[in-house]
């Protein structure tokens, strides 16, 4: 009987890594070291009472093509050590169809059999549109023009959930957060003035779901903010935890925010929340509790009491018309 159980273990032995411990290469360009994504990613499993051994292999503007005779990521992999090796492509290389299945997929196909053959797991790493979607041209090919960024969005998104559903990989939907998170409030601040990469609150968000993905666990509540302040964090912990964990109908096609405002915002006595003919409003928190409902006519005033009259503490709100047919406003209470 012994020696039985002895060969069993050698024929499956066990996982080096337990589910609160990964290690995790990133491979990709400045959408990895911009704002140092790994190590963000790192302190949220600190944070969350678990542990991510991170390293990365992330030039500037390179695409996977490069990365598959690149010897320091060749290298890397080679440890066998990753529990996921995190792809990144170019963030145009999805958009353009010529480069989609002529250079990232292959890449990619290339890449996972090695990732696999050192006994690792494929993740891909979901970008995000550009901030005004535009035509992307590279090396004589050219994208569809993109009327927004959430119109790129889908064309990346549908890139990256292809292969993934090829290869049966691990899919970490950065770009689709950042969606959630624009729908939710179409000012918050993600990309640098370059209108490409991520400013602070963008890389934080991609760390959420990296967290979210891997860990299969709600990064929300945990306290590591990379600096920013905790109502930020928590907005963004949220959007990434429904962009993974939340299984819901698909978000509703972007609208014109002008469609529903929120005047002044941020505000200490009251908002006026305007919209079109006869709707309702649900007023909820960062944690999605709805504190209050009101009724309108074009416009509605709340001063920022909820359904029992009591005045809500200071914070960040959430303004939704019912029927949806605008994003919800994000708003600022002062007292």
């Amino acid at each position: 009987m012994r020696l039985v159980v002895a060969l069993l273990l050698a024929i499956c032995p066990i996982a080096a890594a337990s589910p609160d411990s990964l290690a995790v290469l990133f491979v990709g360009n400045s959408h990895v070291h911009t704002n140092d994504l790994p190590g963000m990613f790192s302190l949220l499993a600190q944070a969350g009472a678990k542990h991510a051994m991170v390293d990365m292999s992330a030039p500037g503007g390179f695409w996977l093509e490069q990365h598959v005779v690149e010897p320091q990521t060749l290298e890397k992999i080679a440890l066998g050590t990753w529990d996921y090796v995190a792809l990144q492509e170019q963030s145009q290389v999805p958009v353009i169809e010529h480069w989609r299945f002529n250079s990232m997929y292959p890449s990619i196909r290339t890449l996972d059999s090695m990732i696999q053959d050192h006994g690792c797991s494929t993740a891909l790493y979901m970008t995000w549109g550009w901030q005004d979607g535009g035509i992307h041209e590279l090396g004589g090919h050219t994208s569809p023009e993109f009327r927004d960024y959430f119109h790129m969005q889908d064309s990346v998104s549908a890139a990256y959930r292809m292969i993934a559903t090829e290869l049966g990989a691990r899919l970490s939907p950065v770009g689709e957060a950042w969606a959630v998170a624009r729908r939710r409030d179409p000012l918050v601040e993600l990309w640098q003035s370059d209108k490409c990469h991520a400013t602070v609150k963008g890389t934080y968000l991609a760390a959420c779901t990296f967290y979210a993905a891997l860990f299969e666990s709600s990064p929300v509540g945990l306290n590591y903010t990379a600096g920013l302040d905790t109502a930020d964090a928590r907005f963004l912990q949220l959007a990434a935890e429904r962009a993974v964990l939340v299984v819901s109908e698909s978000e509703p096609p972007a609208l014109s925010p002008a469609a529903f405002t929120a005047r002044p915002n941020p505000f200490k006595q009251a908002v006026t929340l305007k919209g079109q003919g006869l709707f309702s409003v649900r007023i909820q928190d960062l944690q999605g509790r709805v504190v209050r409902h009101l009724e309108a006519q074009g416009s509605v005033l709340w001063d920022g009491t909820n359904s029992a009259g009591h005045k809500v503490p200071a914070g960040v709100y959430f303004a939704e018309p019912v029927p949806r047919t605008s994003p919800p406003q994000r708003l600022v209470l002062l007292r």
